[in-house]
Order: structure tokens, then C-alpha cells, then sequence
């Protein structure tokens, strides 16, 4: 399903390099960046590439962003996603909700249980 196709992981590296250039942070070694951007790019291939896109490029962070920070952002575009997905995959086979014809009599009873008393027109006048 396209809503939910990953980015291809180097185009997630080129997106982690370019904030990695727009971004403070704090440098490190060159083993420690390249540990770096496999762990966010395996992470983030989890998710729709325009989500994966817009989280790293389409906000805008004053420091690199915790895996934390973009978990929850992908998170929270994904789950209407996942949830529309998981309804077409069920067929839109979710039975409706039991629905109960009360008569007025049994309404009025109802009513009368919590402590309601309906006024009468008749009453009003």
C-alpha cells in the first residue's frame, strides 16, 4: 500500500546528512556518525517515506532530534494511516454497534430514575 511504503534507506541517510548540515549539534567521529545514521535510517524505514521525509526536513528542529522526539512525530502522522489500513483489510467487516429501541414508557422510566421530572405544558400555564 503506497500510504505505507518506506523511503529506500539511502534516501533516508541523504535526509539524515542534511539535517545533520541544517541542525546544531554536537560533533563526533566518523564511526560514531556513521553508527548514527544506520540506527535513525533502520528506525525510520518503519515508516512512510513522506512521513520519514517531513519529520528530518519538514520541521524545523534547533538541534539534531533523540530517536524519541522522531519516534513520537512518525508515530502521530502514521496512526490514521495504520488505522484505515486495518479497516480495509477487514473488509469494512466491523458489525455495528447493538442498537436498542426503547419504547417511550421505558424513557420515561429511565428518566425518572436519574431524577428527572419533565415539565407539562399544561402545568406552564
Amino acid at each position: 500500500l503506497a500510504a505505507l511504503t518506506p523511503a529506500p534507506k539511502r534516501a533516508i541517510e541523504g535526509w539524515l546528512a542534511e539535517l545533520s548540515v541544517i541542525v546544531a549539534r554536537r560533533p563526533d567521529d566518523e564511526f560514531a556518525e556513521e553508527l548514527r545514521v544506520e540506527a535513525y535510517a533502520s528506525r525510520l524505514s518503519r515508516y512512510p517515506a513522506d512521513v520519514a521525509r517531513h519529520v528530518l526536513l519538514g520541521k524545523t528542529w534547533r538541534f539534531f532530534p533523540t530517536w524519541d522526539e522522531l519516534e513520537r512525530e512518525c508515530e502521530a502522522r502514521t496512526a490514521g494511516r495504520k488505522l484505515a489500513v486495518r479497516a480495509l483489510e477487514s473488509g469494512g467487516s466491523d458489525p455495528e454497534p447493538e442498537r436498542h429501541r426503547v419504547t417511550a414508557d421505558r424513557a420515561a422510566a429511565i428518566m425518572a430514575e436519574v431524577g428527572f421530572r419533565p415539565r407539562r405544558m399544561e402545568a406552564a400555564e
